[in-house]
């Protein structure tokens, strides 16, 4: 007599079912787990880049008022970045200042910014379970770190068409001011940098460890005016004496309109600092630091298009230092910005003065070999800035009130290679982790 076979179907369906809820389990609620750790990983990253920002690019009275306003820079930011709908919970806490891992030519002291995300159980906002529920499962959650920091920059991608000629030992009494002239015969000596010595041009800081701040913060003037030797002419070899460049620029054909294009939007050219050590520049190319000065003079540009470029970006900032003749542009700080950085941060490349007089070029014409580039906090012209400090002058002469006055900061820029100088102005904000 044949066995009753009734309800086996039932048997297997019950087995199939428990194998696809199980399935389904693994797939609906680790599927959510993944999505969420990447949206946390992305909270994480968004975080530690905006308070290394903060590190890099803002002030604050000290160290720890400034880590300060990193922690608060990096939880606001990562709290915008929802998981799973929801904002993870970021604490200042969570929020680190270890020193960052060994790579090339950075020391182990440096200081990255580390920001720990989560969204779990232990902090009381865990992810949702779906079919999990099935075998007890209610909850689940997730955890991201990222670590940020800043690396020295070597280049720039919206480069202005200025060049100003680097800073030397000044021989004369009184040393290197802002009316000195560069005369070899005299004993004055100019020593570029390299990648481990800044020489005696001019340095975001000494290259120490941990690295001194020197010149930033400096107020600089730009003299723009028509180069030469005559009684209402710039020197060309003048501290603080300009090249106007001759950049491309993609909204203008050359000439005396991509001049007022490049400093109202941005070149072309991706500029990148020369190597240390290299030789003159015998041809234009931006990709080795070699840069055409043009000729004739901006003039009125200069004054309309400066003053139309801050009105256009962030013209609410300023720069305020304590009250200190001496030092006190040393801890000074752009306040009132309304972006970190500052869109009024612009990079302004610096060369190498000797070697352009060397070629024999007349400050009108000829190559310059861009030795470093500086961030330069745009305050205005000569015709508009009533603040200079007392070693910073405007020139005399026809074009005096075109001469561009500002302050020498951190600029973020772009690493391109391993090849950067010492005491570098320009910086880089990466993830490491």
């Amino acid at each position: 007599m044949r066995k009753d076979e009734r309800g086996a179907v039932f048997v297997q369906v019950t087995v199939c079912l428990l194998a696809l809820l199980s399935i389904s389990a693994i797939v609906v609620d680790k599927g959510v787990m993944w999505v969420s750790r990447a949206q946390a990983q992305n909270a994480a990253d968004a975080a530690a880049l905006a308070a290394m920002q903060t590190l890099t690019f803002e002030s604050a009275p000290d160290i720890a008022n400034l880590k300060g306003k990193a922690q608060v820079v990096a939880q606001q930011v990562g709290l915008r970045n929802k998981v799973w709908g929801a904002a993870p919970d970021i604490q200042l806490t969570d929020v680190t200042f270890p020193n960052c891992p060994p790579t090339l030519n950075w020391s182990t002291s440096e200081t990255c910014v580390q920001v720990d995300v989560y969204r779990n159980q232990l902090r009381g906002n865990p992810l949702p379970t779906f079919f999990a529920k099935l075998v007890g499962v209610t909850e689940q959650g997730v955890r991201a770190v990222a670590v940020g920091r800043a690396v020295a920059a070597n280049a720039s991608k919206c480069m202005k068409p200025w060049a100003v000629g680097d800073k030397w030992l000044d021989t004369q009494a009184g040393g290197w001011t802002q009316t000195s002239t560069f005369d070899a015969a005299a004993g004055d000596v100019y020593t570029p940098p390299t990648a481990t010595d800044p020489g005696t041009g001019f340095s975001e800081n000494d290259g120490g460890d941990p690295p001194l701040p020197t010149y930033k913060g400096y107020q600089m003037v730009l003299k723009l005016a028509n180069p030469g030797l005559g009684a209402n002419e710039i020197p060309v070899n003048s501290a603080g004496w300009a090249a106007e460049l001759d950049l491309n620029n993609p909204d203008a054909n050359g000439g005396q309109a991509a001049y007022g294009a490049n400093i109202t939007g941005c070149t072309s050219d991706t500029v990148v600092m020369s190597p240390p050590g290299s030789g003159p520049c015998t041809a234009v190319d931006p990709s080795k630091g070699c840069l055409a000065v043009r000729t004739g003079s901006g003039g009125a540009t200069n004054s309309k298009a400066v003053a139309d470029y801050i009105a256009a970006n962030d013209p609410g900032a300023r720069w305020e230092e304590p009250d200190d003749p001496v030092n006190g542009w040393k801890s000074g700080q752009i306040v009132n910005n309304a972006e970190t950085p500052s869109s009024r941060i612009i990079p302004v490349a610096v060369f190498d003065v000797p070697q352009y007089l060397a070629q024999g070029y007349t400050g009108q014409n000829g190559i310059i070999r861009v030795v470093k580039i500086l961030g330069f906090f745009l305050e205005g012209t000569c015709q508009t800035v009533t603040k200079l400090e007392t070693y910073a002058k405007c020139p005399g002469g026809g074009n005096d009130k075109s001469a561009i006055v500002g302050r020498m900061v951190n600029y973020p820029g772009l690493s391109v290679s391993n090849t950067t100088t010492a005491g570098s102005f320009g910086t880089h904000i990466v993830l490491v982790r």
